[in-house]
């Protein structure tokens, strides 16, 4: 996917998808387990993503002013992600690749 990159504050995002100009937040209240989906763009805490580098030049990226991370459900391809407490484990290891998209 292709995220643009909205600065609230310091090192916390909200992400827009160039696709489907739409957000990523908890399917339900914030707790460990819960999924996430893509939402309509608004000014909500529930859309606020700190990234937290690593010294493997990978992040973490936690909802901001919670414990929870963004993490793989599983190694399969389209799992669902969840958000979950940190685990020190490579599904919450996520790497940024600059893109250009042609549009």
């Amino acid at each position: 996917m292709t995220w643009q990159f909205i600065n609230v504050e310091g090192e916390t995002y909200q992400l827009k998808n160039l696709y489907t100009s739409k957000t990523l937040q908890p399917s339900s209240k914030p707790e460990s387990g819960v999924t996430l989906c893509q939402q309509p763009l608004k000014k909500d805490s529930l859309q606020y993503w700190e990234f937290i580098k690593q010294p493997d030049e990978t992040y973490l990226i936690r909802l901001k002013d919670t414990n929870l991370y963004v993490t793989t459900s599983s190694d399969k391809t389209n799992s669902p992600i969840i958000l979950i407490p940190k685990q020190n484990s490579s599904g919450q290891q996520w790497k940024l690749v600059k893109q250009n998209p042609w549009f």
